[in-house]
């Protein structure tokens, strides 16, 4: 029984490394004390591998410029004191552009394939869950069809996100002169010291003018029209303009991490003959699938897919770009909130899938509503 005492001596050790590193954050270190104790040791080592990204240290991306781009007087104070906060901690500072607003799969997904047929020079998708079903096929086909026509295609997906995506099809895209890539791969030994540092952009960027980012994943449960899953809910925007340019580097930054896929190409797609036959296929394959998904929408109630005119038009915009990942050692995103939070005077509408707010959070929400800010 001796060595009972020995793995309670070892596991307290533990306990304390845990509650000295976590001190600033107790509802964490809390969660994995209770982890600890009832997985003595492998608590441990799940820790280690969980919060430790030794990996992918960098420093996070920040404005090269000294000046920004200023809110006019008509935003108000508060709004200017937030611009110039945020400021901090963006990509290239307070940038301009036009923004559309998608709030559902079919919208988004419509004006990304218009986009990308329009494409003359370069594609870049990199996205956390990209499927192989109707939604996936299409824009898959159509990537491969612009890659053969000249057009510099490079897609990046998630280790684990799209972990299911078919080796196969990675195939076809990197013999049509597709450069793929996939960020955090889940590969043997290194599952452990990777598998929860995961990539959930979901973005595209089209000839470095256009682009597209937010929560809409590749995939045809955000279209609403599963039956399994019911409709879908989600923000995703267009974005037009010098800002996409910050999107771009993001994107660059992240294809730098990524490991190239292990697949050689066997066969050249770029010939004539393949091209026409490609491009043929692509048009008829373009209308049938919009006509597909008009009827299906058709059948739906407007209420239901909570569809409105503001969303399909462009709105002048001033844009901040923040980016995060596991390697950088601010939490941007979480500061960018706290300051946006502590620094309204109006109103703050809050729409998120995960909500586990800290006591610093709850607080800057807290005393929002006593200062008379209307918190939805």
């Amino acid at each position: 029984m001796e060595w009972i005492f020995y793995l309670y001596l070892i596991n307290t050790f533990f306990i304390l490394i845990i509650a000295i590193r976590d001190v600033r954050r107790p509802a964490k270190a809390l969660n994995w004390i209770i982890i600890v104790l009832l997985l003595p040791i492998i608590g441990f080592l799940l820790y280690l591998s969980i919060s430790n990204p030794k990996f992918i240290h960098r420093k996070r991306l920040t404005s090269s410029k000294s000046e920004s781009n200023k809110l006019p007087d008509t935003f108000g104070d508060s709004a200017s004191v937030i611009a110039d906060a945020l400021r901090h901690f963006t990509v290239n500072g307070l940038r301009t552009g036009q923004v559309q607003v998608f709030d559902n799969g079919i919208a988004k997904y419509e004006q990304l394939i218009e986009s990308l047929l329009k494409a003359q020079k370069t594609i870049d998708l990199e996205y956390f869950i990209y499927r192989n079903d109707q939604i996936g096929s299409r824009i898959t086909e159509l990537l491969i069809e612009k890659a053969v026509n000249g057009v510099r295609v490079r897609f990046m997906r998630d280790g684990l996100g799209s972990y299911n995506f078919p080796r196969k099809k990675i195939r076809q895209m990197v013999e049509a002169g597709i450069e793929c890539r996939t960020i955090f791969p889940l590969r043997f030994p290194w599952i452990l010291s990777n598998w929860n540092y995961r990539d959930h952009c979901k973005m595209a960027i089209i000839d470095g003018k256009i682009a597209f980012n937010g929560g809409i994943n590749i995939g045809y449960e955000y279209t609403g029209l599963n039956p399994d899953v019911g409709f879908w809910r989600d923000t995703h925007l267009q974005v037009i303009g010098e800002a996409s340019a910050d999107l771009q580097t993001v994107f660059d930054v992240h294809w730098e991490i990524a490991v190239p896929e292990r697949i050689k190409s066997k066969i050249n797609l770029k010939t004539k003959s393949e091209i026409t036959k490609i491009n043929s296929i692509g048009r008829a394959d373009h209308s049938k699938w919009s006509a597909e998904l008009g009827s299906e929408l058709s059948t739906l109630d407007d209420k239901e897919m909570d569809i409105s005119a503001k969303t399909r038009t462009l709105h002048k915009a001033y844009i901040h770009t923040l980016e995060g990942n596991p390697g950088i050692p601010t939490p941007v995103i979480r500061q960018a909130y706290f300051i946006c939070i502590t620094q309204a005077t109006k109103t703050i509408d809050l729409t998120t899938p995960y909500f586990v707010p800290e006591t610093d959070i709850i607080m800057a929400l807290k005393t929002a509503v006593a200062r008379g800010v209307r918190v939805r």
